[in-house]
Parts: C-alpha cells; sequence; structure tokens
C-alpha cells in the first residue's frame, strides 16, 4: 500500500506536490502539542498556500490557454479538410459539367449534320437560314395554293425545328457551365435571348467557343424574324383548315389566330395573302 501511494506521489507534477507536502504538515500541526510553534508553522504555511494559490492560477490559465491553442489547431485541421472536400466537389462538378456539355454540343452537331438543312459545317446556318426565309417568305406572303402551302410548311417546319433544336442544346449547355460556375439555378428560358445575354462567355467554355461565332451571327435574324416565324405558321395553319368544320374554325380563331395576328400587328408584318381567302369563306 506504502509503495503504491510512493508510485502516485511520484506521478504528481511539482505543484500537485507542493500541494500535498502542505496538507500533510497541516494536519501534522494540527495534531502537535506546542501550540506557538503550530502558530508560526502555520502563517509561514498560509503564506506559502497563497503563493501556491497563485501558482496553481498560473498553471490553470497556462493550461487552459494550451487548450485553446489545440481547439484553434483542431478548428483550423477541420476547415483545411472542408476545404479541400469542396474543391473535390467542385473539381467532380466541373469534370460532370464539361462531360455534359461536350455530351450535348457533340448531338447538337451529329443532328444538324444529319438534318434536312443539309450543311457540313455549323458556321453554314446563318447563309442557309436567310436564304430559306427568303425562299419561304415568298410562298408564304404571296400564295393562295393550299397544297403548296401545305408543303412549303412542312418543309419549313423541319427547318425550324432543326435550327431550334440546335439553339436549344447549345443554350441548355452554356446554362449548365453558368449554374456550375455561379451555383445559381437558373429559370430562364433557353433560346437565342438566353445565348445572347450570356455570348461573351461562350469563348471560356470548352466544347462551347467553337459556336461562339456561329451564334453571334444568329441572334440579330433570329431575333427579328420571329415575327416571320408567326406569319409562316399562320399561313400552315389556314390552309390545313381553309376547308375544314365550321366549329373547328371557330375555336382556332379564339386560341391560335388571336396570338399569331397581334405577334404581325405589333411587328406590323403583314398578313400571308391566304388569310384574305380564309376570311371570304368565314364570313
Amino acid at each position: 500500500m506504502i509503495e503504491v501511494c510512493k508510485n502516485k506521489f511520484l506521478e504528481l507534477n511539482v505543484t500537485q506536490k507542493i500541494t500535498w507536502l502542505i496538507i500533510l504538515i497541516g494536519i501534522t500541526i494540527y495534531f502537535t502539542r506546542d501550540i506557538e510553534k503550530a502558530a508560526q508553522t502555520g502563517d509561514f504555511l498560509a503564506g506559502f498556500a497563497g503563493a501556491l494559490a497563485f501558482l496553481w492560477l498560473i498553471a490553470g490559465f497556462k493550461q487552459q490557454q494550451n487548450e485553446i491553442k489545440m481547439q484553434k489547431e483542431e478548428i483550423k485541421m477541420q476547415r483545411k479538410a472542408l476545404e479541400l472536400q469542396a474543391l473535390e466537389l467542385k473539381n467532380a462538378n466541373k469534370i460532370s459539367t464539361y462531360n455534359h456539355i461536350q455530351q450535348l454540343t457533340t448531338e447538337a452537331l451529329s443532328e444538324l449534320n444529319n438534318s434536312n438543312i443539309k450543311i457540313k459545317e455549323h458556321s453554314e446556318l446563318f447563309n442557309v437560314f436567310i436564304k430559306e426565309l427568303s425562299f419561304y417568305d415568298e410562298i408564304f406572303s404571296n400564295s393562295t395554293d393550299k397544297e403548296q402551302i401545305v408543303k412549303a410548311w412542312m418543309e419549313w417546319w423541319k427547318i425550324e425545328q432543326t435550327l431550334n433544336m440546335f439553339i436549344s442544346k447549345i443554350s441548355f449547355s452554356l446554362k449548365l457551365y453558368i449554374e456550375y460556375k455561379t451555383n445559381i439555378q437558373t429559370t430562364q428560358k433557353m433560346d437565342i435571348i438566353f445565348i445572347e445575354q450570356h455570348i461573351e462567355e461562350m469563348n471560356e467554355i470548352p466544347y462551347l467557343e467553337q459556336f461562339h461565332g456561329t451564334m453571334s451571327n444568329l441572334i440579330i435574324p433570329m431575333k427579328m424574324t420571329k415575327s416571320y416565324f408567326n406569319k409562316f405558321r399562320l399561313a400552315g395553319i389556314l390552309a390545313l383548315m381553309i376547308d375544314q368544320d365550321e366549329n373547328l374554325k371557330e375555336e382556332m380563331d379564339k386560341k391560335t389566330f388571336k396570338e399569331l395576328l397581334e405577334s404581325l400587328d405589333a411587328n406590323n408584318v403583314m398578313y400571308p395573302a391566304i388569310y384574305k381567302l380564309y376570311k371570304r369563306k368565314t364570313t
């Protein structure tokens, strides 16, 4: 038992050993019969205990400082770990975004090359678009031949759909990059207007920078000819329904014609010639 206590005592630090010695001396003095000597010793120990208490205060303060320092180091390490995790996640998102953009642009080019437009390079889109628009505008504006208009409408619809699909995939690819870069979801419509708003950013995006020139050339004509698309659509619908049931015509008047006619009026675009024929047959 004595050996165990001795070992325990040796394990204590200096301040703890002194404290226990004072306690033992105090107990010894308490049981002594020499009151005067005990009082002198007690005064000495009281002064020494005060100094020891101050040492304990300093030791406690240093220990607290060490603990705070360790906590700061631990927080710093945790912060670095989180930063590394965030960086890894960002890199993973970056790779995923670029892979998705590559896939979309590859699909867009493949669909464009296999379409009815018959072009070899996407850079030809502007010239083909202007040429085809002029050709079909002549038919839809002046013809009253229902069969000719329907045939032209089916041909133009394929061209318009091909163009819209191409623009849609390019704009969606642009959207993916912007959302990755800003970490903010966008609810904007993926069309030529969206591309116009972010056209300069395309120069810094892998797989998309190749389309910067093509999209820059298409922005103005696509915006200016939107009402012409509505004229083509109006002519095609009129040619298809001009000999249909009267009730169907009335429904189409309410749901479709109003928006199409308002679009033409707002942009000072003349109605297709077949519209006059339609009005004569329905009045």
